[in-house]
This record gives structure tokens, sequence and C-alpha cells, in this order.
């Protein structure tokens, strides 16, 4: 599932250059098919970034600790409220919420305008569509690649807490050394 939603970045990357290219050209070589099928990708952008964003979002709420981003912006004590707004509370998931809010406009824009002003409709497809681009490209190529963060880490059984990551140097090597033997056995029993 988490290879799904990076997938399903990648590929509303792909169709929101297609969409903007598409529908531009359509509109300057006198395409109309080409230019219909530029507007029908963006729906299929937003339907695309639905789906990432669900997964991530039912991710944090499941508790899947073995996707990066939830482990890192969330836990098991958290309501649900919360786990929610930890969609947007790495830098990663604000730019892919950001991202699904505006090809959510892209979609509205293009919908109720379908049958009007059909001579603007490409050029505004067309720049909705690259700074759709724009957005997805940094969720998929600069920041600490939010696709990344969809893959499965492994688990070791050596760590208790949420996720290896989060634990400190220092809780570390009190597991390997423990002082004065007081902190004798941290891991619960598996």
């Amino acid at each position: 599932m988490e290879n799904v939603g990076a997938l399903a970045i990648l590929l509303a990357f792909c169709l929101a250059i297609y969409a903007a290219v598409g529908s531009v050209a359509g509109k300057i070589f006198k395409k109309p098919f080409l230019g219909a099928s530029g507007e029908r990708a963006v729906y299929a952008v937003w339907l695309l970034l639905t789906l990432a964003s669900g997964i991530l979002v039912y991710s944090l709420f499941t508790g899947d600790f073995r996707m990066a981003y939830v482990a890192e912006h969330s836990n098991q004590g958290m309501k649900g409220m919360y786990k929610f707004t930890a969609w947007w509370g790495g830098q990663e998931g604000s730019l892919l919420l950001w991202s699904w809010l505006l090809s959510t406009y892209s979609v509205v824009v293009v919908f109720t305008n379908r049958r009007k002003l059909r001579n603007m409709m490409p050029y505004v497809t067309g720049i909705l569509m690259v700074t759709e681009s724009f957005f997805l490209m940094l969720v998929t190529f600069v920041v600490k690649n939010l696709t990344d963060d969809f893959m499965i880490r492994p688990t070791s059984k050596e760590f208790w807490a949420l996720n290896a990551f989060l634990i400190g140097y220092g809780v570390r090597k009190l597991r390997e050394r423990p002082l004065r033997g007081e902190l004798r056995n941290l891991r619960p029993n598996s």
C-alpha cells in the first residue's frame, strides 16, 4: 500500500506536466481532443493525489509506524484530530496537502467552466498544472522525499519505541551498557 502512494505521487507529477503541455498545445495547434485530454488529466491528477493523501491519512490513523513519516509525526497516544493534523505536521505532508488542495481547486475550475470560457480554459489549465507540477516536483524530488517515506522501513526488535530513528544516541547507549545495573531490560518482553 505504501508503494501505491509513492507511485500515485509520481504519476500525478507526470500527468500534471502532460495536462499543462497538452491543454496549451491543443489550443495553439487547434487540436481540441488534445486540449480536452489535458483537461481530463486534471481529474486524474486529483484522483491520484487523493489516493496518496488517503493512504497517508489512513496510515496516520491506524498507526502504521513502518512508514517513516507516520513514525516521525505521530504516536499511539494521539487523539484522532491530532493524528489527522499530523498530515501537515511535517514539510513533506504539508506539501502533499497543498498539492491536493491545488488539484481540488483545479478540478473545480475545470468542471465549472467545461462549457464556458472555452477560449481561455486551456491557458488556465496550463497555468494551474504548471503550478501543480512545481509542488509535485518538490514533493517527489526535492524535500526529504515523501515517496521514500511511503516505503516500508524494516522494524527492528531491539527498539521498543515508535521507531528506531526517534530514539536518541544516549538512549541507545543506555540500552547497550546499563548504568550500575538499574536499567537491565528496557525492552518489553517479546
